[in-house]
Formats: structure tokens, sequence, C-alpha cells
């Protein structure tokens, strides 16, 4: 996966608002829960991702799935799989 400095340089990925990607990170390299937005984001919930992201958030959206996509393919895409990867706890 792509550090985070890398990515708040990318070009794409430079859009999604720093608390998200920080929030972002620590769900992927830590399994840690994250909030409302990026929960549905990472559940494939569009509906509810943009009822709960804010304005900043709903912008950044393209980028935010083209990161998930490339960087985290194997943390998302339902509700079984995202609660799967909390439940796992890196030693």
């Amino acid at each position: 996966m792509m550090n985070y400095e890398t990515a708040r340089k990318h070009p794409v990925y430079s859009e999604i608002p720093v608390q998200t990607l920080d929030a972002l990170y620590d769900y992927i390299d830590n399994h840690a829960p994250v909030g409302g937005f990026l929960l549905a984001v990472l559940c494939n919930d569009l509906f509810s991702a943009t009822a709960a992201g804010t304005g900043e958030d709903n912008a950044a959206l393209p980028s935010l799935v083209t990161f998930i996509r490339a960087e985290a393919p194997l943390c998302w895409g339902s509700s079984q799989r995202v609660t799967n990867w909390l439940m796992f706890k890196p030693v």
C-alpha cells in the first residue's frame, strides 16, 4: 500500500480530506473503527455515504473510491467484509 505521505501528494488522492485519509489509514493498518461516512463507503453503500458525508467528503468521493479500490482491496465491499476486517486484530 502507498504510504501516507505519498498519498497526500498524489494528484487524485490529495483531494481526500486529511481527517478522512487519516481514519482510512488507521482502519487499514490497525483495523480501527471508522465514522458513518467512511463506514458507508467501505460497505459500498452510496446513499448512506452521501447522507453522512460533509460537502468536502462528498466532493472527494470519487478520489476516495479510487484510493480504496487500488490501495485497500481486501477490506471493503460489504458490511460483512468490513465487520470481519474490524474483528481481525493484527499482531
